[in-house]
């Protein structure tokens, strides 16, 4: 396995590792939102920031959100409606488990369908964790099933009687049946989808654009607040720092070589067909990049742009710095810069037609490395210049 090789598998590995963290953050911004207290929360995200719990539950909760003494067991069972209650919880996550689901994708699933059966009766998810512990793990309650069919809820030590099955008694002891939620409240679900979505969908993109080698200050200017989390995670994905300067300003890049001047073309045709589809912004020049690399890569002529380039190109495209021109002999439209003389130059499409696109060995670019999975090592700002030097050294040697 070459270096190159080892990279991009540490690259797949890390981006798998990193979009597992931001899933279990979503679960934990769920949790939040749902009710559950910071013992909970412990015992099933091992690594959290309390910090960021608080925010959550400012965010859900108000400004001024306290957690207060949860319910005792007795409240669970206290009454008919409450003993069905609880059996439905703990016998409808039975079933989840059953299935193979995880448990921290159980408690949401079952809780989602518990408020919308029971509304403002619904436990909050903190109550309903220690419903199914109480019977699961630690056996103070269980799950009986009267004569009449109906399953209840019941402590450990009580003995099973129609007068504790909500259908044979459906009033014995419902005069407590409304309660208060016990100090927490639930947060609607258009309120919990709508965050939720926002924090994944920017966490996601923060990462799909660090894999495609973009520069921290890059990926802050188009996601306002993501620069520590984007800086943490290209260390986390390249070994090193993203580079802190003021990126690239170098329009003449892009035509210095008949190469460049074809691959902007491709570039800029590819975004603007996005556009017009109707793709957002930031999604079409991360798509435009991922379309140049599977193109590109391993072709003969110069190196890789990296992501900094590309995203470069479409600026100055946007601001007339860059246009087209139409070739008069293929009828192919091709970049030129806005201050060239259209036509005094070579049509790429022409020369590749003319069969000139064969390149000395040393002018050969270089093959990015692509997993079977399709992951591939991006152009990072300083490779060329980091080949150039390695190069000289064999020389000497």
């Amino acid at each position: 396995m070459t270096t190159i090789e080892s990279a991009a598998s540490k690259l797949e590995a890390v981006y798998s590792e990193v979009l597992r963290e931001i899933r279990l953050e979503a679960a934990l911004i769920e949790f939040c939102a749902r009710g559950a207290r910071n013992p909970t929360l412990v015992s099933l995200f091992k690594k959290h920031s309390q910090s960021r719990v608080r925010e959550f539950n400012r965010v859900f909760h108000g400004e001024d959100y306290q957690s207060k003494k949860p319910w005792s067991l007795d409240y669970f069972v206290g009454s008919a409606d409450r003993r069905a209650q609880s059996a439905t919880c703990v016998v409808m996550y039975r079933r989840l488990v059953d299935a193979g689901i995880d448990k921290i994708e159980a408690y949401l699933q079952l809780h989602r369908s518990h408020t919308q059966q029971y509304g403002p009766l619904a436990y909050n998810i903190d109550d309903m964790i220690r419903i199914i512990r109480a019977s699961e793990d630690r056996g103070e309650l269980r799950v009986e099933q009267c004569e009449c069919g109906h399953r209840t809820l019941i402590k450990s030590d009580s003995i099973m009687s129609k007068g504790l099955c909500p259908m044979c008694t459906p009033h014995r002891g419902s005069k407590a049946a409304v309660r208060k939620a016990g100090g927490l409240t639930i947060a609607s679900e258009e309120v919990i989808g709508v965050y939720i979505e926002k924090y994944v969908s920017d966490k996601t993109r923060v990462l799909r654009m660090s894999m495609q080698g973009a520069r921290v200050k890059e990926i802050a200017v188009r996601i306002p607040g993501s620069e520590k989390f984007a800086a943490e995670l290209y260390r986390r994905l390249y070994g090193r720092s993203s580079p802190q300067g003021g990126g690239v300003c170098n329009s003449e890049f892009h035509v210095e070589t008949i190469d460049r001047r074809h691959q902007t073309s491709v570039i800029i045709k590819k975004y603007l067909s996005l556009i017009e589809s109707g793709v957002r912004e930031i999604e079409a020049v991360e798509a435009t990049n991922a379309f140049y690399l599977a193109t590109f890569n391993g072709q003969s002529g110069s190196d890789l742009m990296g992501y900094s380039r590309l995203a470069f190109a479409i600026v100055l495209f946007k601001i007339g710095e860059l246009q087209f021109c139409k070739c008069g002999k293929c009828g192919i439209e091709y970049i030129v810069l806005k201050d060239e003389i259209p036509g005094d130059q070579q049509c790429p499409v022409c020369r590749m037609l003319a069969g000139k696109t064969v390149r000395p060995e040393k002018d050969i670019a270089i093959e990015y490395d692509v997993t079977e999975s399709g992951t591939i090592f991006p152009p990072l700002p300083g490779d060329p210049r980091r080949r150039r030097e390695e190069r000289r050294q064999k020389q000497v040697f």
